[in-house]
This record gives C-alpha cells, structure tokens and sequence, in this order.
C-alpha cells in the first residue's frame, strides 16, 4: 500500500487526486520508487519486529530520508503456565513402540489419563516381578488390545522414559531462560522428534 506524504505526515492513499491530478490505482506496479517519489508517494519500509516483541501501535514517518514504520513495541510475554501446557502437549503425544513380534508395532498413548493406567500396569508388573511371575497383562494401546509379560512392560517403560524425559530436560532448560523465548513451541527448543523414542 502506497501512503501520501502530507503537511500533517503520511496517510495511506486511497487514490485521491495528488496535486490536482488524478494517478491511476495501480501505479504502485508501474511507477519506480523516484517516480512515485516526486508525486509524494510512498512503500514505506518495512523494519521488521524482534521476536520477542510485539506491536502495540505503528505509523508510517520519514527517518534519515527513509520513508519507513516505525513501531512501538512492548516486550513479549510469555507465561510459564504456557510453557508447562506446551511442555504437557509433547508429553501426551505418545510414542511408538515395536514389540519386535508379532504384536508389530503400538502406539503408547500418553495423556494424563493413560498415564493413570500406565500406573496401574506399572504396579501390577512390579508386584508381578518381584514375586516371579510372568503372568501376562492385558494392556490397550493406541493401536489395539494386546499382552505383555511384566519384564516386557519394564521395556515399554525404558523406552517411555527415553521418549520424555528429553521433553522434561528441554522445559528445565527453557524455563531457566530469562527471558522466556516467544516462540518456545518451535521444535528446535525442545531437541526432540515428536512421536519417537
């Protein structure tokens, strides 16, 4: 968008006649900057913003001969509830474990209410082990109703604790930051691929 240059500043031109003189529209594609300079028109220049600001207020205004925005910014914020929701959203991805059988491979969902029955699948293999028993347990994954051995869920455990543990660690590390970074869901932060162990 072209702005006018004025006596009061810039305005954004709506194709209003410049100095008696009716342009056409689209003369922001035909016209050089020079030429659309000594009409007094302008696209003004655009700074960009930190990322780790935002943009509460802007104007178009001539800095050093350079017809550009300026911006008012405010420091972003970012809470560490948001990064603890974002922190819980990759640990209730899940992951992928393969049986290495037929069984194949299952997805082990993860969200809270897995984790509960984790809990309980955990304990059952624990008491299971501990008296030495291999009484099956039937478990359901995101794939579908299947059986392990209580030495096999220890398994399925390790590799649990190899998938979220590198996502706890990265939201240790991020919320030490100071400042929080805005964009801490960016997957660089956290050093993981989602879905695998």
């Amino acid at each position: 968008m072209l702005y006018l240059e004025t006596l009061e500043g810039f305005s954004p031109w709506k194709g209003e006649p410049i100095n008696g003189i009716l342009h056409p529209r689209d003369i922001e594609q035909k016209w050089t900057a020079s030429e659309l300079a000594a009409v007094g028109l302008f696209a003004p220049l655009d700074p960009g913003v930190p990322a780790d600001k935002t943009v509460v207020g802007s104007h178009v205004a001539r800095v050093e001969d350079v017809v550009q925005w300026i911006y008012d910014l405010e420091n972003s914020t970012v809470s560490v509830l948001e990064l603890h929701a974002e922190r819980d959203r990759r640990l209730g991805l899940g992951f992928d474990y393969d049986f290495g059988d037929a069984r194949g491979v299952h997805h082990i969902d993860t969200t809270p209410a897995d984790m509960i029955g984790w809990d309980e699948v955990s304990k059952l293999a624990s008491a299971l082990l501990a008296l030495g028993q291999t009484t099956p347990i039937t478990i359901a994954t995101g794939t579908g109703v299947t059986q392990v051995t209580p030495l096999e869920w220890q398994m399925v455990m390790l590799a649990a604790a190899a998938y979220r543990q590198p996502i706890w660690g990265a939201s240790f590390i991020i919320s030490a930051m100071d400042p929080l970074p805005t964009n801490f869901t960016n997957d660089a932060y956290w050093g993981i691929t989602i879905g695998t162990p």
